[in-house]
């Protein structure tokens, strides 16, 4: 709790007084909260203490981050995907000027690396157009696309107990072709196209496909690498290195390699 409080004095200096008050939902408990709820629910603004006035934008970065809409439950029609719901809360909140300052509390695994993206695009976006403080606070699970989201905050405090990092990108392929063949089971598959059935399980892999899928995940890497280098500009020499490599990390770990800025112990 020290080194959270020493450094929200110091962003609050260079920031201004609201961004120290964002940072208070973390530390102390929230002061005013600006909330939109996925369809159905209506637009929500909620004063948890002290008098009504500059809000502060609550975005909740939960689950997997898809571009698709989760399939309806038995209590009737899901909630929007997490994507546009996040480009929705964004839109309202652009229009209100009451808006001061924006949280994210991020508990999510990770999901697709175009959605993670298209996430944290929108939030730097919104930033930049209204010159905002951003306050990330990771909670359990913050991994992957989920630390990849919170690479939009000016300041990232994880909780004592998160497990942030995965800085990676995953292709999932098994090859049935051995048991298919015991089975005397033949794949007849017909493409039009050399690779189009790359990575199916009915078959292994070639050599050729391999490396072409091997440089597709260098690409997308090499992505993930340059938005934690613009987030966190202050990594150590050589700190890149030793947290793209796909490892998950304790707060305290996290915290010593420089991927958040305080843990809220």
């Amino acid at each position: 709790m020290a080194r959270a409080s020493a450094l929200l004095t110091h962003w609050g200096t260079r920031l201004g007084p609201l961004f120290a008050a964002l940072c208070l939902p973390i530390l102390l408990g929230a002061c005013i909260q600006v909330q939109l709820w996925g369809v159905p629910r209506p637009f929500q603004e909620t004063v948890v203490y002290g008098e009504s006035g500059p809000k502060i934008l609550l975005l909740e970065i939960d689950g997997v981050i898809v571009e698709q809409a989760p399939e309806p439950g038995i209590l009737g029609p899901s909630e929007d995907n997490l994507v546009s719901r996040i480009r929705e809360q964004l839109d309202r909140a652009r229009d209100d000027d009451e808006v001061r300052a924006v949280l994210l509390r991020i508990n999510s695994p990770g999901g697709t690396a175009t959605a993670s993206d298209l996430v944290y695009s929108e939030i730097l976006r919104f930033k930049r157009e209204r010159k905002v403080p951003v306050v990330a606070q990771l909670m359990g699970l913050a991994t992957s696309g989920g630390y990849y989201v919170a690479m939009a905050a000016d300041l990232v405090i994880a909780h004592p107990t998160t497990v942030t990092g995965s800085i990676g990108v995953r292709f999932v392929s098994v090859s049935l072709a051995g048991l298919l063949e015991k089975l005397g089971i033949e794949d007849q598959t017909l493409t039009a196209g050399q690779h189009k059935d790359a990575g199916s399980p009915l078959r292994r892999l070639t050599p050729e496909e391999r490396a072409h899928l091997q440089s597709v995940l260098d690409d997308l890497h090499t992505r993930f690498e340059q938005v934690v280098v613009a987030g966190r500009p202050k990594l150590p020499p050589g700190g890149l290195e030793r947290v793209a490599d796909g490892s998950i990390f304790s707060a305290p770990q996290a915290l010593k390699l420089g991927l958040v800025d305080a843990d809220a112990d």
